[in-house]
């Protein structure tokens, strides 16, 4: 993500009965799915921002709870792979690179076709 662009806020924190902060439970996202792939492994490099990023729903499938649809804003893409930011304190990272058809455009906003 470029510096201007809006950054995921990073404090989600979940509360149990007496007030006190539950243990963050990360989990690796099962479907991730990087754009490039060299001798080094999966990578992004050299894909830049896109300069009007995309509010879209975006399809995790989460190692502990599972399939779940969850907003999150398309930041980066190609014909192949979509990088999503999303806030979740699940992932590890500030975003996922997912597969296109893991990803839609939010409904109801202007100038957007619904999924079909």
């Amino acid at each position: 993500m470029s510096v201007s662009s809006p950054l995921p806020s990073l404090s989600c924190v979940d509360y149990d009965e007496r007030g006190y902060p539950r243990p963050v439970q990360r989990q690796r996202v099962l479907n991730e799915f990087w754009p490039l792939r060299d001798s080094k492994g999966p990578h992004a490099r050299g894909i830049p921002d896109q300069p009007s990023p995309i509010p879209v729903r975006a399809r995790i499938v989460w190692e502990g709870d599972g399939e779940e649809w969850v907003d999150a804003t398309a930041y980066r893409w190609t014909p192949k792979a979509v990088f999503v930011g999303l806030d979740d304190e699940r992932l590890r990272a500030i975003g996922v690179w997912l597969h296109p058809s893991d990803v839609r455009r939010r409904k109801g906003l202007p100038h957007q076709r619904e999924p079909g």
